[in-house]
């Protein structure tokens, strides 16, 4: 009988165990999933800031520059760059 009891306790324990590891392996990947997401809006702003700077700078030389074809070229590259930036 005592030998039965103590496999019971032994196997409870065993059980609480595990699930106290089951229970601490979420918290820990729910702190690590946090720290991911909170580094990657910072990440896609910068990604944003230096399409946009890409795409006023090719605007800005369109409008300057006199050779008609550059201009064209600036421009349609500062559309593909629009494009990247509605679609993100």
């Amino acid at each position: 009988m005592a030998s039965k009891l103590e496999a019971l306790v032994d196997s409870r324990m065993h059980s609480r165990s595990g699930k106290e590891l089951l229970l601490d392996t979420p918290v820990i990947s729910q702190e690590q999933e946090q720290e991911k997401l909170m580094a990657q809006p910072h990440h896609r702003l910068q990604e944003f800031g230096i399409a946009y700077k890409d795409f006023y700078l090719n605007l800005k030389a369109a409008i300057q520059d006199d050779d008609c074809a550059k201009s064209f070229q600036l421009l349609k590259h500062a559309r593909s760059i629009a494009k990247k930036l509605i679609g993100s």
